[in-house]
């Protein structure tokens, strides 16, 4: 479970079924692998659940008092708060901010014949995030902000699983480099609230959002620094590995990618830019839900910590123990999804996605905590698979190899992850600049459903029925 927890996992429930029980440390660890266990967990019975207090203490070093690692009524009331910021603007704004940014990097690869797509999905996303979010485009700070995560990913990953903590004062490399990697953020987005807060430069961002509203009663000092900083790094940390795996899958299954080919140049032309025709695509829409199902880069949730004594299976497991939930071994459960290993974005077409079983899909989580910005977070991810593809396709040399998989925070690939770049067959698609008022999608528009196309009543990740809905 520590030094290889993908095949731990994966090996347990193969061998012991829905409901694995094993010991952690001198704790009680159980592994839940079953759609009904993991809704009762998530969903119908969350109250008696909170995230292990071992993991959160880690995360929360830069946090803080985020809305990833608050609980009970804390979370609640934030919860709420945030949500309310997440409106057709917001949606807009990340749609055209996609679109820009995305832009500005293909025009990059243009005399590039290879990249790294660990670096470069990571830029993308920490630009886009930083636009959206706080209205930040400089490169260099970009640069910084990206580099600074991908070491802490590494970083508090090791401190979750390790078996002793080593105190952060201590003189060595690593411990210099984190304490200097979380003063950053926290210097950054210190100062970057303080000058909005006295200067005459307003913009319609998240950030102005948390500085005019009044802050939840029993806030902190920094409330607008913590919710801030678990948005951002959250968002565009996820998002990028999302895209890492995306592009792996296309390279590696050429008929799947000519078939997203084709349906992307059915776009009525001149407007194949318009992005409320990309958000439209369904084979798209399927190859990006078959991508994170078999790549979830959140590969594991945060272990729950049981408040009280609990019934599952007719086991009576008292209060105390740790319930480990993981969307890449469910997800690649033959009892769920028929060959799960194989990359078939079929599997969520009208006609089959009734097949798969209700809870058994969550690539962002499940029940009132699940991904605040999934619906962000997918609209990027298709609009940014469309862009790329549409100016080139990405190699890679050692393609008929299975990449070995690094499971930190999120789920990546081991190494640089190299590709080469060639020209699209629909590369004439950026060829013209759009008039900005174009990169904006209507009102109307921002109202689309959730991009995966899973009922709401079947997929909470994505939204929940009224009796579901947490407020």
């Amino acid at each position: 479970m520590v030094f290889s927890p993908l095949q731990f996992m994966t090996a347990m429930t193969r061998r012991h079924g829905d409901l694995t029980f094993f010991r952690l440390f001198g704790r009680r660890g159980y592994l839940l692998n079953h759609p009904e266990l993991i809704a009762q967990v998530l969903i119908h019975e969350a109250d008696a659940f909170e995230k292990l207090p071992r993991q959160v203490n880690v995360v929360r070093q830069i946090f803080g008092q985020g809305i990833l690692v608050t609980e009970g009524q804390r979370w609640k009331l934030d919860r709420q708060h945030l949500q309310r910021a997440f409106g057709k603007p917001l949606f807009a704004g990340n749609i055209a901010a996609t679109v820009q940014c995305t832009r500005r990097m293909l025009d990059r690869w243009t005399n590039l014949d290879q990249i790294s797509l660990i670096q470069e999905m990571s830029r993308l996303t920490a630009e886009i995030s930083s636009v959206v979010l706080v209205g930040e485009d400089d490169p260099k700070i970009i640069d910084q902000l990206s580099e600074a995560v991908m070491y802490m990913s590494d970083e508090f990953s090791s401190e979750m699983n390790s078996v002793f903590r080593l105190p952060d004062w201590l003189p060595l490399p690593n411990k210099r480099r984190k304490r200097k990697s979380i003063k950053f953020y926290h210097d950054f987005f210190d100062q970057l609230i303080h000058n909005r807060r006295t200067g005459a430069n307003r913009r319609e961002d998240f950030l102005q959002y948390l500085i005019d509203q009044p802050q939840p009663a029993g806030t902190g000092p920094n409330f607008v620094r913590d919710q801030l900083l678990t948005i951002l790094i959250a968002a565009y940390h996820a998002s990028s590995m999302a895209l890492v795996w995306i592009f792996h899958l296309l390279d590696t299954h050429p008929d799947i990618e000519q078939r997203l080919i084709d349906e992307l140049a059915q776009c009525s032309a001149p407007a194949r830019e318009v992005p409320e025709q990309i958000l439209g695509c369904e084979y798209l829409r399927m190859v990006i839900a078959e991508s994170l199902r078999l790549y979830p880069p959140a590969w594991s949730l945060f272990a729950r910590h049981s408040k009280r004594e609990v019934h599952m299976r007719g086991c009576q497991i008292p209060a105390g123990g740790w319930f480990y939930i993981s969307p890449f071994v469910t997800h690649r459960s033959e009892r769920f999804f028929p060959e799960p290993l194989k990359f078939d974005p079929e599997r969520f077409s009208k006609k089959r996605i009734h097949e798969i079983p209700e809870y058994a899909y969550f690539p962002f989580g499940l029940g009132g905590r699940s991904c605040i910005g999934s619906r962000l977070a997918l609209d990027q991810l298709q609009l940014i698979t469309a862009f790329v593809i549409g100016r080139f396709l990405l190699r890679s040399r050692e393609r008929d190899k299975d990449p070995q998989l690094v499971a930190k925070l999120s789920l990546r690939p081991k190494g640089d992850c190299l590709m080469q770049v060639q020209v699209s067959p629909l590369s004439a698609w950026t060829d013209r600049t759009l008039p900005a008022t174009e990169l904006v999608s209507s009102q109307k528009t921002m109202a689309h459903e959730i991009r995966l196309g899973i009922p709401v009543d079947r997929c909470p990740a994505f939204g929940h029925t009224e009796s579901q809905r947490p407020f």
